[in-house]
């Protein structure tokens, strides 16, 4: 996501998944999206919590993409 005129950039770092679906940007901001009222009314926090964290970069993982992303700025004069 680009924000403030393209000075500042967000990333929504994901994993990729076997099961063919990928988690929308609406879900990154709190918004589960349903296809009808039936799955709305029969999802439960657990549900929610392991389909967040199915997408979720571990700890290690999360560290090299800081590590990445602090090389790739240091080569920037700001």
């Amino acid at each position: 996501m680009i924000s403030d005129s393209g000075k500042k950039i967000f990333l929504f770092l994901q994993k990729t998944c076997a099961a063919s679906h990928a988690i929308s940007a609406w879900e990154c901001g709190g918004y589960f999206l349903f296809r009808n009222r039936y799955q709305f009314d029969q999802v439960t926090e657990d549900a929610m919590i392991n389909r967040l964290s199915s997408f979720s970069l571990d700890d290690n993982d999360f560290e090299a993409v800081k590590q990445l992303c602090c090389r790739i700025a240091s080569k920037f004069d700001v």
